[in-house]
């Protein structure tokens, strides 16, 4: 038995202006990483996280980009 709402679809005009959070979340790391020259310290601090939550991210964002890959 399943809980909760069934997914809707999304229109094709709003999928064109809104970003799925996911993607708008690894958009942001990437550019932190490039303004902090690779440094993920210096990277958390600039997205005011902290630095495990920025290697899981990274690490989230990789095993994501592998299996994209694999497709």
């Amino acid at each position: 038995m399943t809980v909760g709402r069934k997914r809707k679809s999304i229109p094709p005009e709003l999928r064109a202006i809104v970003k799925p959070w996911r993607e708008t979340q690894q958009n942001e790391v990437r550019r932190a990483m490039k303004l902090a020259k690779g440094d993920k310290f210096l990277a958390a601090i600039l997205l005011g996280i902290s630095k495990t939550t920025i290697y899981r991210m990274l690490q989230d964002s990789s095993s994501a980009n592998r299996l994209k890959g694999q497709t």
